[in-house]
């Protein structure tokens, strides 16, 4: 979980694989710590992978290949 300054949150899980099964897990392990959260809803939820497709699921869960979070090049 990540937590900013002005109380709002995200959910963020982190998986070197992208299979079907891992993606399914990680989705239903986010999606249950939002609906167990009394406060506020997340920002947004998110899956960091090791693989190379970023997507977004059904759910609103979000599919991060860690190289989309390099460093920006000029």
């Amino acid at each position: 979980m990540l937590e900013f300054d002005d109380g709002n949150w995200a959910g963020l899980e982190v998986k070197l694989g992208e299979s079907d099964s891992v993606i399914s897990a990680a989705e239903n392990n986010l999606l249950r710590l939002r609906n167990s959260r009394m406060v506020t809803p997340p920002d947004f939820l998110a899956i960091i992978t090791g693989g190379t497709s970023g997507y977004t699921l059904p759910s609103g869960v979000h599919v991060i290949p860690l190289s989309a979070l390099g460093p920006i090049r000029d």
